[in-house]
Parts: C-alpha cells; structure tokens; sequence
C-alpha cells in the first residue's frame, strides 16, 4: 500500500509541476520575447536573454525525491511547454549570438536550448552549433571564446555526431599538415588554439578515434621533415611536440573519467607512434629528421605508456 501511495503521489506532483510549467512560461515568454524584439528596450536585451536563459535552463527531466523537495518546472516532450515559443527563442539567441552587447547572455541560451530533452530537431541543434562555432573561429575576447567553448564541449557529450560535422573539419583546418609556421605569428597562434579546442572536445570516444587519426597524420607530415636550419628544427619540433601534448591531454582526461576505449588505440596509434619515432634512427640520414628529436621521442614515449598502461587486456 505505502509504494502505491507513493507513485500517486509523486503522479500528482510531476502533474502539478507540469501545469506550473506551462503557467509560468506562457505568462513570461511572451512579454520577454516582445521586448526584445522592441527597437527601444534595446539596452535592456542583454538582461532579458539572460533571464530567458535562466528559464530555459531550469527545464529538463528533473525528478524531485520528494514534493517537499519544491516545484521546479519540467519538461515532459511532446508536449512541452517551450514548444510555442521554439522559432522565437531559437532566433532571439542566435541573433544575440552575433552581437558583442548580447553575446555572453545568448551563448549559454543555446547550449540550454539543445540540453532540453527531445526539443530541438537534428537541424536545429546543428543550427545552434554553428553560432557557437562563428564565436570560437573569430571571438572578439577571451571570455566569449571560453563561453563558446565550454558550450560546445557540453554538446560534444549529447550530440558528438553534430560537432563532429560542424566543428571538428573548421578546427582540423587550423592544422599545419606540413611544416609548422614561424612562431608568434597568427597561423601559429591559430593552430595551438585548435588544439586547444580539440583537446577539450575529443574526450568522447567516437571524437578521440577522429582526433588520433587526424594527429597521426599531422605527425607523419611534420616529422618527415628534413631540417636544414636551428629555426625550422625549433619551429617544426614545437608544433611535433604540441601535437603530443593534445593526444596526451586527451587521454588523461579519459583515463579520470574512466573510459574504457583506449585498447583499440594499441594497434591503431601505438604501433604507429613506434615506426613514427623509432624507424628514423636505423637509416643514413635520419638524424636530420624532425622525428628524431630527443625531446619529441621522449613525449611520444610517454603517450604510449598512457595507451599501454590504461588498455584493458582483451
């Protein structure tokens, strides 16, 4: 008797939350969406969005342990309460998006958007990525390239399919394939935020196998490169070891969250990384290779016993 009592109750409650739900967002969304829509508010569309955030933020599939827990709003798809306003909300947050005033109140509103459960279509998520990715490209400060990427890797974990499409190929194209640029200059700074970026998106498996065979091939261009002067050793040795450091990043990053993917990589990347490293050294010439630098030996080194401590037996 007690546990049948318990689920009325609890049916009760999420009806409840339900109807304060949509009580709630019909009597707000409204007005807030028509104000920002208004060409005299315009100073107040920064302070709107972010409230409009806040709401779209406290929806999701949320369970209280008990009614006395409060009355948070939920979100029961199909039938959700944002569903009448999804065109307007969609468009208010990439618009803002796109202007410095509103960016930082509009950013985290997509990411929300997308974080609903069952609410945004394939297309619409791939919509609100490419607004995230117009920031990360071409941020006009620290802080929205922060916001842009923090929003993007809490996608990467609900739709790694859509970052692998849409974000991955602009920041692979960051990506040296042959011999790095000269240091401090843009291209140079272009690419370690790429790496940057990759090293916080790819710590999902199917986004680690892309992000291993895209290093690998950025490896095998640079390392093949026969030196000729001090600087073209240090600039090309640099990018050889950045490109090390992201792989390795990656993977202690898995390893905390305790993914159990990168035995497939002992074949794949491990045996690569040995001819990449260790081939050189056998042949005339070889010396002169960006691949034989003790620096990069030791960071490639140091990959592999990740890879070989971390495999689980198979």
């Amino acid at each position: 008797m007690g546990d049948r009592s318990e689920r009325k109750t609890d049916k009760a409650f999420i009806c409840v939350q339900d109807r304060l739900s949509h009580y709630v967002l019909n009597e707000s969304l409204p007005q807030l969406l028509k104000t920002l829509k208004d060409p005299d508010e315009a100073a107040l569309k920064p302070s709107i969005l972010g409230h409009v955030s806040t709401l779209v933020a406290g929806l999701g599939p949320k369970a209280p342990s008990s009614p006395t827990a409060g009355v948070p709003l939920i979100h029961t798809p199909p039938h959700s309460p944002l569903d009448p306003f999804r065109d307007d909300l969609l468009a208010a947050f990439a618009s803002g998006s796109r202007q410095p005033a509103t960016r930082a109140a509009s950013l985290p509103g997509l990411v929300h958007l997308v974080e609903v459960p069952a609410f945004l279509t394939r297309e619409e998520v791939s919509y609100s990525v490419s607004a995230l990715n117009d920031v990360l490209v071409a941020p006009d400060t620290d802080d929205e390239y922060d916001g842009a990427l923090d929003g993007l890797v809490a996608i990467a974990e609900l739709h790694p399919r859509v970052i692998e499409q849409s974000t991955l190929p602009l920041l692979f194209a960051l990506l040296p394939s042959g011999s790095a640029p000269a240091r401090g200059t843009k291209e140079s700074e272009a690419y370690r935020r790429a790496l940057e970026a990759l090293a916080s998106l790819c710590t999902h498996p199917d986004l680690f196998e892309i992000l291993v065979l895209r290093i690998l091939s950025r490896l095998e261009g640079v390392c093949g490169i026969v030196l000729a002067e001090a600087e073209e050793h240090a600039t090309n040795g640099l990018y050889a070891h950045h490109l090390l450091a992201t792989v390795r990043a990656v993977i202690k990053t898995k390893v905390g969250k305790k993914h159990d993917d990168l035995s497939k990589y002992v074949d794949k990347f491990v045996a690569r990384l040995y001819g990449m490293f260790v081939l050189p050294t056998t042949f005339d010439g070889g010396d002169k290779l960006v691949a034989n630098d003790g620096r990069l030996i030791e960071d490639a080194a140091e990959v592999i016993k990740l890879v070989l401590q971390h495999a689980k037996p198979t």
